[in-house]
């Protein structure tokens, strides 16, 4: 599902809602059409830098003497495609080589979505403690709106289990991550590093997920020399994409594409 186009004038009309069923404060309702529009502008933002990545990168691939001239020119032809597609709609071939420019992405929408999330919250309080059953109920629906119009971290249900490559240091391994439980923004589960090899790594975590991000920790090892371990990323409809920190505010070492299995 495509985010929509025209984002802030849907959301006027659906603050229009909120609104009518009561909401005590009419400053925050002002503040979340602003906030909406902000979104917008970010989100455009967001774009113009994945078309530059695009440009850059087939740019890049004209020149690349590693590949033969008919790969130089395949290679080509598939990255500009997958721009003009991008451009069209918004959305990303289902092909891991696009997956970095992906991540980057949505983790620009997502960084201009979080206000606004945070001033829903708010409209969803001010029902709750004004007593106003109507503006509660309309700020979770607008939420749960607004949540659908996004490929989120809605995804992440429990028990699911996502499967996928982990690549770092030049190394493209079979990678794991189970889902055991899961809250209204945590989950709990288990990674295979390595999925498949004998006494392979395996580690416990637990995560949280936010509007289109979702990230996880190592709590506990099960095999292997892991002492920490964090990644950070978004899902977009049944795709897992992060990037890997092994270290405290360590740098990025690897890069994790996984998708949701049956």
């Amino acid at each position: 599902m495509p985010v929509r186009p025209l984002f802030a004038a849907w959301m006027i009309v659906a603050l229009g809602g909120v609104a009518s069923a009561g909401a005590d404060d009419p400053a925050l309702v002002q503040k979340l059409k602003s906030a909406a529009k902000q979104y917008e502008q970010k989100k455009d933002a967001a774009r113009g830098r994945a078309l530059k990545e695009f440009d850059n990168q087939i740019a890049h691939l004209k020149t690349d003497r590693r590949l033969t001239p008919a790969a130089r020119g395949d290679k080509v032809k598939e990255w500009t495609a997958a721009r003009e597609r991008f451009a069209e709609t918004g959305r990303f071939p289902r092909d891991d080589q696009y997956a970095n420019v992906e991540l980057q992405y949505y983790l620009a929408v997502d960084r201009g979505f979080r206000p606004l999330t945070k001033l829903i919250d708010d409209v969803i309080a001010d029902g709750v403690r004004t007593g106003k059953k109507e503006t509660e109920a309309a700020g979770l629906k607008l939420r749960e709106d607004i949540e659908q119009q996004l490929p989120g971290a809605g995804r992440i249900t429990a028990p699911s289990v996502w499967r996928g490559t982990y690549t770092r240091s030049g190394a493209v391994i079979p990678y794991e991550l189970h889902i055991g439980k899961r809250g209204a923004s945590t989950f709990a589960g288990r990674v295979e590093d390595n999925a498949g090899a004998a006494g392979n790594w395996a580690f416990n975590v637990e995560g949280q997920t936010s509007g289109l991000s979702v990230e996880f920790v190592l709590t506990r090892s099960i095999r292997g020399k892991f002492k920490y371990f964090k990644l950070r990323g978004i899902v977009c409809d049944d795709r897992l994409i992060g990037t890997t920190q092994t270290r405290p505010g360590g740098k990025v070492v690897g890069v994790v594409v996984l998708r949701r299995g049956k």
